[in-house]
């Protein structure tokens, strides 16, 4: 028997590739519940890219979407209501170049994850109307953040 990562054999976790620093092609976005924080950043994310960059969340434990989460995200005209929560496990056979965890138990539960780049956002969990406001602002400026340095990988290897 093949031994197990988030209780998947091994053998069917992909294993990356390395390809040309500019080829971002995908990215995701991961928490725990995939009920708030990151699917904010989806669809935040997908509102900045139109469409040029595939994106994707997912929860290492997956929740019905917070409807605090599908305020603040209509207040800036983005509806996230039909975004199905993702598990890990549906998307295991997909290879990322960007990986983003948004939380310290997504940080813990998925310590090995087929993607080029994987980094950690230190985003607090939201638990008031106006804390998931200022989830949703922090996750605008990172993204903005992120797309100014893929633009800048871009120019520089042009």
């Amino acid at each position: 028997m093949d031994e197990m990562i988030w209780n998947w054999p091994i053998s069917k976790v992909r294993r990356i590739t390395t390809t040309h620093q500019t080829d971002i092609q995908n990215i995701l976005f991961l928490c725990r519940g995939n009920s708030a924080r990151s699917k904010m950043a989806e669809g935040l994310f997908r509102k900045k890219v139109e469409f040029r960059i595939e994106v994707s969340s997912a929860g290492t434990k997956p929740l019905a979407t917070n409807p605090f989460a599908e305020t603040v995200m209509n207040e800036i005209g983005i509806d996230i209501s039909q975004n199905e929560s993702k598990s890990l496990g549906e998307l295991v056979q997909r290879t990322f170049d960007w990986v983003i965890t948004l939380c310290d138990h997504a940080k813990e539960e998925s310590p090995i994850f087929p993607g080029r780049r994987i980094e950690y956002w230190d985003i607090p969990e939201p638990d008031t109307l106006q804390s998931f406001r200022n989830v949703r602002d922090d996750l605008s400026t990172r993204i903005d953040s992120l797309l100014e340095h893929i633009s800048s990988l871009t120019t520089v290897q042009s």
